[in-house]
């Protein structure tokens, strides 16, 4: 865990954290692997290019835990995407949260942090 510059604790997700982007007018979407997350955004590792042209939609989160609160949509933003070895890392800045989604992605990151990081408060 670490804070990022937007004075946000950044927790490391555990193995296996998705987040799918759906692309709009398309039949397809990004899926990613969740690298870490904050309460104000994501990076996302993928295969992957995002279109140039999309610079905002909706990140479908989806946790480990067999519960109904575990799948989260949060309206996000692109803010940068890197071309790695195997693929892209992206992050995401998340947009305007109800007062719910602020709770439900609280629920859904103390859900889902690597154990060393899940006494952290954000």
């Amino acid at each position: 865990m670490h804070p990022d510059i937007r004075g946000h604790v950044r927790y490391k997700m555990k193995n296996g954290m998705l987040a799918v982007l759906p692309l709009p007018g398309q039949f397809r979407s990004i899926v990613g692997h969740i690298v870490d997350i904050s309460g104000s955004g994501l990076a996302l590792r993928h295969t992957d290019e995002i279109p140039v042209h999309l610079k905002r939609g909706d990140l479908i989160l989806m946790g480990h835990e067999d519960r109904e609160d575990q799948v989260l949509e949060i309206p996000a933003r692109l803010v940068y995407e890197k071309e790695q070895a195997e693929g892209y890392r992206s992050g995401f800045q998340f947009g305007e949260l109800s007062s719910e989604q602020v709770s439900q992605l609280a629920c859904f990151i103390q859900s889902n942090v690597e154990p060393a990081t899940a006494l952290a408060k954000p």
